[in-house]
């Protein structure tokens, strides 16, 4: 994968979360509290919202901000290494939050994922949310 196709897809899901909100959750202010310095997992039954919840979050969240949803034909093939351009991407644009959705679909993401909190440099300023199946061990 390239450094501009990532951009790419980050920016057409970004504008597609952005113009697709749902119905307001309960649980969104309760979470948007929480996500500074710690990856957040939201997990839950399938359509139960999850997703949404994350839009809303990332909706009242200080922009720059990264979104990938991995569940796509155009991330189909993003391997552990990707990760890496997104980092400089997230550099680039200096972007305070990362927002994962479906990052289970990654082999190793918690890999990613421990590495980024374990830098404390760049845990600083970055922060993970997703909603995917399986938490963090």
């Amino acid at each position: 994968m390239k450094l501009t196709e990532l951009k790419d897809v980050i920016e057409m899901q970004m504008d597609a979360l952005s113009s697709n909100l749902g119905m307001p959750r309960t649980l969104t202010p309760t979470i948007e509290h929480q996500i500074e310095g710690f990856a957040t997992v939201i997990s839950g039954i399938r359509r139960c919202g999850k997703s949404t919840i994350m839009a809303q979050v990332i909706n009242k969240t200080p922009e720059p901000n990264i979104y990938l949803n991995f569940d796509t034909p155009r991330l189909s093939n993003f391997t552990l290494n990707d990760f890496e351009l997104v980092d400089a991407l997230a550099k680039k644009l200096n972007a305070k939050h990362l927002f994962f959705d479906e990052i289970q679909l990654v082999h190793g993401w918690e890999n990613y994922v421990r590495s980024t909190l374990d830098n404390a440099s760049y845990a600083q300023k970055t922060h993970l949310l997703s909603p995917a199946k399986y938490a963090m061990n």
